[in-house]
């Protein structure tokens, strides 16, 4: 199964998601995008994110921000996205693959963008949150007889 996760910048949320499914389900079948303009600028992960990934043990290779394109839904058999504005923008490319909010993994509506931290929420939390969420969407393709008790992402 080929995973696309998508958010807006493709510079905190969606690397973060990626590194934490290709430790469980390898690099060939996950890739990260996003819809803004400035997601195709090349630009790198925030440093604030990389240290969170350096602390958890995650590898965000060289991850530069990409932008999403129609080859990339192509080739996705589930998107994955975080907020509202990000399913509106997959929309506006008329994708009509399977979508998932990963927010739905722990019973919220939304992941918080790490750029722009709503009130009451700090970083550290945030990538907790995700997370946990990113837990929840490999669980979810594991049969629970084949579940040993273990995490996917240790």
């Amino acid at each position: 199964m080929n995973i696309l996760v998508v958010c807006k910048g493709n510079q905190a949320r969606s690397p973060l998601v990626e590194a934490l499914l290709v430790r469980s389900l390898g690099a060939e079948s996950v890739r990260s995008r996003g819809w803004s303009q400035e997601a195709g600028r090349g630009a790198e992960v925030l440093s604030k994110i990389r240290e969170y990934a350096r602390a958890a043990q995650l590898s965000l290779g060289n991850h530069v921000s990409r932008r999403l394109s129609k080859e990339d839904i192509e080739w996705a058999d589930l998107v994955v996205y975080m907020d509202r504005a990000d399913k509106r923008a997959l929309r506006q490319m008329k994708c009509k693959k399977k979508m998932v909010c990963l927010a739905k993994y722990v019973d919220k509506e939304e992941i918080p963008d790490p750029v722009n931290i709503p009130r009451g929420f700090e970083l550290g939390a945030v990538c907790k949150l995700i997370k946990k969420a990113a837990i929840g969407l490999i669980l979810s393709f594991t049969p629970k007889e084949e579940r040993n008790g273990s995490t996917p992402t240790d």
